[in-house]
């Protein structure tokens, strides 16, 4: 800082001062395991929107099976049908009817956008892994689970912290934990 006549008048340069900077650290943040990206693709209320749809259609095919007089054989039978349609495989009609052939040609319509939407958002997991949530505001870093850490070394920033106006700084300032100033812990290798 330049001393200059209009400066001098308001602060008292006879008195030295060091600006100190804080800062908070944090570990950048794992990407999800590989295995993951067999389930990814979809969220976790898309998966449950896929099983009560996969329960429906079974219980359907079984009131046309049964209307239809058709005999297939056990429910686990309809189930793997119903799957078949989603995971792209060969599938039998067991009627020629015309309302049957309607359900099982919507249900087929919608297992092949569920299978394509699976796949494109598959290519691109596995293309182009997604990045993990990171912190990037106060507000973030004070409503985390993290625990912030300082040395102890007389510094006024804790105290300040606690008792500040800004509820991130405040919050902060109350979790952060002092740790005993050591010399042979700051120049441990």
């Amino acid at each position: 800082m330049d001393i200059i006549e209009s400066r001098f008048s308001v602060v008292d340069f006879s008195i030295p001062f060091w600006t100190s900077n804080s800062r908070f650290l944090l570990k950048n943040p794992e990407a999800p395991p590989r295995y993951w990206s067999i389930v990814f693709p979809f969220s976790w209320m898309t998966w449950l929107a896929l099983a009560v749809t996969q329960v429906v259609v079974t219980l359907i095919y079984m009131l046309f099976m049964k209307t239809l007089d058709f005999r297939v054989g056990e429910i686990s039978w309809t189930v793997l049908e119903v799957a078949k349609t989603i995971l792209r495989l060969d599938n039998q009609d067991f009627s020629k009817r015309a309302s049957f052939l309607m359900m099982v040609g919507v249900w087929r319509l919608a297992a092949f956008v569920i299978s394509t939407v699976y796949t494109s958002n598959l290519v691109a997991y596995i293309t182009i892994p997604p990045s993990p949530v990171r912190l990037h505001t106060l507000n973030d870093l004070a409503a985390s689970k993290f625990q912030p850490m300082m040395l102890d070394y007389g510094s006024y920033l804790p105290e300040a912290m606690k008792t500040s106006e800004d509820s991130a700084l405040r919050t902060l300032g109350q979790k952060l934990e002092l740790l005993p100033y050591d010399e042979k812990l700051a120049f441990s290798k």
